[in-house]
């Protein structure tokens, strides 16, 4: 997929709050802690490629294998990648992706990492 910059968009929160819902419609019972939204769309103002990354915290990634086919058989594409650390998916398709969903263990180094960003480019 060709990756584009675009200014930032006031619906990002928006279609954010949306799928936040969804997700605990579909895999609440597996969720720790909070569903956050990172990366570019959530820092306001910001230039950025117009793909929503999510995470999603979990217990553990073993305990919430079971969430994969839930989110495989609503929409979801899973895919393995960086597996010792998250399940990733994407939707609607890899070809063209609006939406990254990491289920990640919360509170994790991962976790705090990517909080920790977010939080400095919002702050910045």
């Amino acid at each position: 997929m060709k990756i584009e910059l675009f200014e930032y968009d006031e619906t990002w929160p928006v279609k954010f709050q949306a799928e936040k819902e969804l997700l605990q419609k579909y895999i609440g019972s597996y969720l720790v802690g909070s569903i956050q939204h990172v990366g570019s769309t959530s820092v306001p103002g910001m230039i950025a490629k117009p793909i929503m990354d999510i995470m999603f915290g979990v217990k553990s990634l073993e305990e919430s294998k079971s969430a994969i086919d839930i989110l495989s058989n609503n929409g979801y594409c899973f895919y393995p990648y960086k597996p010792d650390v998250m399940h990733w998916f994407c939707k609607p398709k890899p070809e063209f992706r609006t939406h990254h969903i990491h289920l990640i263990p919360y509170d994790g180094e991962l976790w705090r990492e990517r909080i920790k960003f977010r939080d400095v480019l919002r702050n910045s």
